[in-house]
């Protein structure tokens, strides 16, 4: 059995929104539990939510689902350290770990399953990256290969640099689905978002 977990990170500081973005309600629901009910929903084996700031509010608003929680204590540091303490903290028998952001609500069951079933198809690329229109979007899936690549990354810009180096031992996934390159950054983005 070829396990897929899934590490979705809620740790950002919501800098340019001016409050905890994940927590907004979006077609009554909060973003962040969106996304979580997406990932329950799919084919991954296990879910690990990275909290960050009000990481009570976050717990609150997942509650019932079937997911566990890790506490990023350095999240003002950025994305990387985020990204990182939930590797550190997957399961042995995860072969692979797909990277949910949790502001991209739209990001649906089916579309995650295609990410995990082309890894499934393909065990020796190190990643699989989607896109929608010739642009590459969320979220991404990493082999267990790059786990110890993904250690050594800092700052606030996640994986992208090192995906950016892989060339074709990561597989491109065209997807007719732009939930993959919509998150929501400021309240234009969440206005935008709202009336799509």
């Amino acid at each position: 059995m070829l396990d897929v977990a899934g590490i979705i990170l809620a740790a950002g500081s919501s800098t340019r929104m001016g409050t905890n973005k994940l927590l907004m309600e979006f077609k009554g629901k909060p973003i962040i539990r969106h996304v979580a009910e997406a990932a329950c929903l799919s084919k991954i084996n296990s879910i690990l939510v990275v909290t960050g700031p009000e990481r009570h509010s976050v717990k609150a608003a997942l509650t019932g689902l079937n997911v566990t929680f890790v506490h990023n204590e350095n999240y003002m540091n950025g994305m990387a350290g985020s990204l990182k303490t939930g590797i550190a903290c997957l399961s042995e028998k995860a072969l692979g770990a797909i990277v949910l952001l949790g502001d991209m609500p739209l990001i649906s069951a089916k579309t995650l399953n295609k990410i995990v079933e082309s890894f499934k198809a393909n065990q020796d690329s190190l990643a699989v990256i989607p896109s929608f229109d010739g642009k590459r979007g969320n979220p991404v899936l990493i082999s267990r290969s790059l786990f110890e690549d993904v250690m050594k990354i800092t700052g606030d810009k996640g994986a992208r640099q090192l995906l950016d180096t892989l060339g074709n031992q990561a597989i491109e996934l065209p997807l007719n689905d732009k939930g993959i390159s919509l998150d929501v950054d400021t309240r234009e983005g969440f206005e935008a978002l709202s009336a799509s």
